[in-house]
């Protein structure tokens, strides 16, 4: 068991943007039945919160290492949203995603996923 955290700072550096791409990648598109893996984003999706950003390194104790390679994920909820993005959810699917996570995806997703 290598300790990811602990690695020089340039390899760290370097598998950024391949770690966010794939947890932009788990978070948003493979999905079970057309809903999200994450027991968490099932969570917050269900309650009408939108995909907020994605944070590399951001939880780097031991067990956020073990479990997501210290990635965390902020979910924003818009008061004003909430509603509709709870009602689009459950009846079509259909996931609010911000910028701070579609921009890890290569594909052309609208801000709007259908999982």
């Amino acid at each position: 068991y290598v300790e990811f955290g602990r690695c020089p700072s340039p390899l760290v550096d370097e598998l950024q943007p391949l770690l966010m791409k794939l947890a932009a990648y788990y978070l948003t598109i493979e999905t079970h039945h057309g809903r999200p893996l994450c027991p968490v984003a099932k969570f917050h999706i269900r309650n009408g919160a939108e995909m907020y950003r994605l944070n590399y390194m951001a939880d780097t104790s031991r067990k956020g290492m073990r479990n997501s390679c210290g990635m965390m994920i902020n979910y924003r909820y818009s008061l004003d949203e909430i509603e509709e993005n709870r009602v689009r959810y459950e009846i079509r699917g259909e996931v609010v995603v911000k910028d701070g996570v579609h921009c890890w995806l290569e594909s052309g997703l609208d801000k709007t996923s259908r999982l």
